[in-house]
């Protein structure tokens, strides 16, 4: 019955496939809100509220990336075949996912964690924004290297 619900709406398949088409959808949309969202740190001091709802708005898709290259990590080291047969990902992104996720967390939380406790304050929440730029630092730096790498990884393909 899935499997004719699949083909009435041409839904793609799951596996190692599926969830590499998925990863990289989110990732498409992620890049374009990432960059509206560091031009918005052009002119913090006027685009704060604009800043602070693409954060937001970026929650849901960080999560659902986090969540599936999390379901290719376990399912690969669980041993499930199709993702052994799909093969690891370069050891460059192995190496950098541990770094990149947890500042990714960070970055995010502080700015959660900013909404929360300043709520209303805008001109206290440019001092508590400063505080953040070495993680955003950290943050962009991983992602200049990842996206870097899945470039250069994509290309020999």
């Amino acid at each position: 019955m899935i499997d004719d619900v699949r083909k009435v709406f041409r839904l793609p398949a799951g596996g190692p496939d599926g969830n590499e088409r998925m990863t990289s959808t989110v990732g498409l949309v992620l890049v374009v809100l990432l960059v509206v969202e560091a031009a918005t740190t052009l002119s913090l001091s006027s685009l704060l509220p604009v800043h602070l709802f693409l954060g937001l708005l970026l929650l849901p898709p960080i999560v659902l990336k986090l969540a599936t290259t999390g379901w290719r990590f376990v399912r690969y080291y669980t041993g499930r075949k199709p993702y052994r047969l799909k093969g690891p990902p370069e050891l460059l992104l192995r190496l950098l996912a541990p770094a990149l996720v947890a500042s990714t967390v960070l970055l995010f939380s502080t700015g959660v964690a900013f909404l929360y406790v300043v709520a209303g304050a805008l001109a206290a929440g440019v001092a508590v924004g400063l505080g953040t730029y070495s993680v955003q630092t950290s943050w962009l730096s991983s992602r200049h290297r990842h996206h870097h790498e899945h470039g250069f990884r994509k290309g020999d393909q």
